[in-house]
């Protein structure tokens, strides 16, 4: 078999260079509050409050209104700064409409002070920022608060400063991007409802947390959000969970939105475009009326359109729509074997294809007080069998180990292929990865380790995912605590991989750490379409909802993200098995597996572009997708550092664009006469490309008689 003709021209060739990016500097940030010797009461009758519930150490304030008064009153927080530089100056105190709208911070620095007027009425449970200052090292610097306020009593709680030379990797944007809104959120989701590039957000909660917000970012460059609430239907009730997905194929990303235990149904609300949503519940037999935990989307049936998965918290029991004909759906869950009497208390839903036999399978954890429910793998036996059935296997293959559990989600830690299993260890239990041996058997990892796999349990994780937020290639993990219990007052935790199933806790360094806030989920996703994923966290205390951008883009590592534009029964997606190689053909190839939108999680199914961060790797070899419909498409030599849309294949499309075109013509002239063997990495990888494309008559080359074909 000859070499293609013009091969090597067509391929993107770049020299293959293994390199390790240098890590971050260690993230400079000193907080000073009541607890820390930094922190004086200089004069004056300063109480501390019992009406107002802080994070940071106890609250001050001041006993009496001032009427613009002189400086009778001052408390100061000196930092032990570990440099000197710039650094970024915040203020933290609670919600209180009580307070003065001029309340009074002086700050210290080298060369002089300067005043500036804080409005303490809003932007309570924010760091507020005063300003960028110089300061020196050591404890030379520092911040005051006067009681000189027009009236109202200021009130003083904590201080930060983060160095510019070496800030937190996530900043805070809270208060840019939502201006301070808190609508006590149970979860989050992320969708592009508008079709506009950016990713736009859903909060669930009880009564009046149900807000949908636009991202502002494209078109104005900055993360903000507009409360376009008022497009959703009348009538939602409180809810904990929503599932994203096109089921109606418009091109429109739709969603279910799962009910609480106060009655009602769930609410399938179609997005109608410019007019907004409209509810198609009972239009679509979909008016479920179980108390929805978590909800998703997903082709169950293999037959190509979206049916719908609902894990519930009972007394109702799991529940399978199938659907057929379209936007028509029906209950087949006990006729399936979906349900069982022990089929609730679901926190947790991991969706995917683990024992790879080209049918989904579902996972479900659990959790109750008494820690004595079981947890349920269902095994689909739809290609065993030729019809939608499911067998229970959790007592059988090793997966059974938990007590009280939420997260769960089916990935490939390894890169070996396969799914694994991560779970979050609910109420202080022992968080899981199960190692995915073949065949759907599993291997707790605790076990390969000798030890746990984290040494923070947390006092309740609720929430998690499995996100590589460092652009490195390695799936790390995160974790949304719910609750101060075990001795655990956290709001998050964030942990490195390290490989070799070794997880470092990187939450303070990454500028993630604050006391507990609440809620049971977050949500990740690329807010800025910078190539890295941020985070938006709920929270339903008195603190407002959190949005921390991530500045990993820049820290070296390259990136790609692709969005799936796949048939009209499935326009997302949803369940697509999307495989990149990098650094073909040395020692350093390896293979990342990730899954396109599949796992419900703990409350949410975001629609999301498959994200991919590759390390030093500046394009992808090989870009394999495994379409939920059975059909593989290869593309290769892909650059990094971008966003790329691959349509369904379709005969001669190449480049993957949705046409046949004069790039795709070009492409068919190079592949020609081959693939042949060659020993060049990019020239190897692409073979399968050609094929995947061109081979038209399945005879393993690219000749004369595929081009008839194309015609």
């Amino acid at each position: 078999m000859n070499q293609p003709r013009g091969f090597r021209a067509l391929m993107r060739v770049v020299p293959l260079v293994v390199a390790v990016s240098a890590p971050l500097a260690m993230a400079q940030i000193t907080i000073v509050d009541d607890s820390d010797a930094g922190f004086t009461v200089l004069n004056g009758a300063w109480a501390t409050s019992s009406t107002v519930a802080g994070y940071y150490g106890v609250d001050y304030h001041y006993l009496s209104a001032t009427g613009g008064g002189g400086a009778l009153g001052a408390v100061e927080w000196r930092p032990n700064l570990p440099s000197a530089g710039d650094y970024d100056v915040y203020v933290y105190y609670p919600s209180s409409t009580a307070r003065p709208d001029d309340a009074t911070f002086t700050v210290h620095h080298v060369g002089g002070t300067a005043d500036v007027a804080v409005n303490q009425q809003i932007h309570g449970g924010l760091w507020v920022p005063l300003g960028r200052f110089a300061f020196s090292a050591g404890t030379g610097g520092s911040v005051s608060l006067t009681n000189s306020a027009s009236s109202g009593n200021v009130i003083a709680d904590a201080v930060r400063f983060v160095s510019v030379a070496n800030p937190p990797l996530f900043v805070d944007a809270s208060l840019t991007a939502l201006d301070g809104l808190n609508v006590d959120a149970r979860s989050a989701s992320l969708a592009d409802i508008d079709r506009d590039g950016d990713l736009d957000l859903l909060f669930q909660g009880g009564s009046g947390a149900q807000q949908l917000l636009r991202n502002e970012f494209v078109g104005g460059g900055v993360v903000t959000f507009t409360n376009i609430t008022a497009q959703l239907p009348g009538g939602l009730g409180p809810s904990w969970s929503a599932g994203w997905g096109d089921y109606d194929g418009d091109g429109d990303v739709d969603v279910f939105v799962g009910q609480s235990n106060l009655g009602g149904s769930g609410d399938v609300l179609r997005n109608d475009g410019a007019a907004g949503f409209s509810n198609q519940s009972v239009a679509t037999g979909l008016d479920d009326p179980g108390f929805h935990q978590n909800v998703a989307w997903c082709d169950i049936d293999n037959d190509r359109d979206l049916d719908l998965i609902l894990a519930m918290e009972g007394p109702e029991l799991h529940e399978i729509y199938l659907q057929g004909p379209p936007q028509t759906f029906t209950a087949v869950g006990a006729a399936v074997g979906f349900q069982q009497p022990e089929g609730v208390k679901a926190y947790g839903m991991a969706i995917g294809d683990s024992d790879g036999d080209g049918d989904m399978d579902i996972y479900i954890s659990t959790c109750r007080s008494n820690n004595n429910i079981r947890n349920n793998f269902y095994e689909n036996q739809l290609v065993e069998t030729g019809s939608l059935s499911f067998v229970d296997i959790a007592d059988a293959n090793g997966t059974q180990f938990m007590q009280n559990s939420y997260h769960a989600e089916f990935v490939d830690f390894d890169d070996d292929g396969d799914l694994d299993l991560l779970m979050a260890g609910a109420d202080g239990q022992r968080t899981k990865i199960f190692r995915n041996d073949g065949g759907n058997q599993f291997t707790d990892v605790d076990t390969l380790l000798g030890h746990d796999l984290l040494d923070n349990r947390g006092g309740d994780y609720n929430g998690g995912r499995a996100v590589d937020y460092d652009n490195d290639g390695d799936l790390d993990l995160f974790f949304h605590d719910q609750r101060v219990a075990n001795g655990r007052n956290q709001a998050r935790r964030l942990f490195r991989n390290d490989g070799n199933w070794q997880f470092t806790d990187v939450t303070v360094s990454a500028g993630l750490d604050f006391p507990n806030e609440g809620a049971y989920d977050s949500t990740w996703g690329d807010l800025d379409r910078d190539g890295d994923l941020d985070l938006v966290a709920a929270t339903n205390t008195n603190a407002p909802e959190r949005v921390f951008l991530n500045t990993a883009a820049g820290n070296g590592n390259h990136w790609l993200m692709v969005r799936l534009a796949g048939p009209p029964d499935n326009t997302t997606g949803v369940g697509a098995a999307v495989y990149t190689t990098i650094n073909f053909g040395t020692p350093q190839q390896r293979t990342l597996r990730r899954e396109a939108n599949t796992s419900a999680g703990t409350f949410n199914q975001s629609d999301l572009p498959v994200h991919f961060g590759l390390g030093a790797a500046d394009h992808v070899d090989e870009l394999r997708v495994v379409w939920p419909s059975g059909v593989e498409q290869r593309l290769c030599a892909v650059a990094a550092d971008r966003y790329i849309e691959v349509h369904y294949p379709t005969a001669g499309d190449f480049d993957g664009d949705g046409d046949f075109d004069l790039v795709d013509l070009a492409a068919f002239d190079a592949c020609l006469g081959g693939p042949g063997a060659d020993p060049t990495p990019a020239t190897a990888a692409c073979a399968a490309s050609c094929l995947s494309a061109f081979d038209r008559d399945a005879d393993q080359d690219v000749d004369l008689s595929d081009w008839g074909r194309l015609q």
